[in-house]
């Protein structure tokens, strides 16, 4: 057994139309659509040997792991930029078993504007 050369899938999923509408409305509204175009750019430049899908429509995972494993795909990165936070999460596929782990925490190193509060601590802390 060799060293296994990873070949990385990147994904992101597009935000329904009627969301897509309210985020056009606000001030930052283009630019926070841009950021996913961006985040992506990123994810190509630090991960090697990496491929990307952007998605017009939503498809369910279930659809997109096996044309993943026909391709070769060692682990599968889907990224999402939300109004609150920028999520990445890495599947990874190795010898035919699938573990998840999620990043919530991302700070990115240039997106352009920021809206509003993102990334800011709210005040309505839920204590146990």
């Amino acid at each position: 057994r060799g060293e296994i050369t990873p070949k990385n899938l990147i994904i992101t999923f597009p935000l329904p139309p009627f969301r897509k509408q309210m985020i056009l409305k606000q001030d930052h509204g283009y630019h926070y659509l841009q950021r996913e175009h961006l985040f992506v750019k990123e994810l190509l430049s630090v991960f090697p040997n990496s491929k990307t899908i952007e998605s017009e429509t939503y498809k369910p995972l279930q659809e997109i792991l096996p044309i993943a494993k026909r391709m070769g795909i060692t682990s599968i990165i889907i990224g999402r930029c939300t109004l609150t936070h920028d999520e990445m999460r890495i599947i990874s596929m190795m010898n035919g078993a699938y573990s998840c782990f999620r990043v919530f925490d991302l700070i990115p190193e240039d997106l352009g504007p920021q809206p509003p509060n993102h990334g800011n601590p709210t005040t309505n802390v839920v204590h146990p």
